[in-house]
């Protein structure tokens, strides 16, 4: 298992010139995470039969983030 970096290591890494770039850690909102898993859905579907999903009583089936995340791409 790694263990954390320390200010040893860093000083370490120092001395050989070598640069460490930190990550930035995303963070979204439940909200944000639903609408990218809604737009994710549309380009599955999209993939997989070649069009858009359509909304309605008798058209396809995706939740209601989809259906309005398609409107949006229209």
């Amino acid at each position: 298992m790694a263990k954390e970096f320390t200010d040893e290591d860093d000083a370490l890494l120092a001395e050989l010139g070598v640069e460490v770039e930190t990550k930035k850690v995303v963070t979204r909102t439940p909200r944000e995470e639903r609408i990218i898993a809604g737009f994710e859905e549309i380009q599955r579907f999209s993939v997989e039969h070649g069009r858009t999903p359509q909304h309605g009583e008798d058209r396809d089936i995706l939740s209601d983030v989809s259906t309005c995340g398609t409107d949006l791409m229209i």
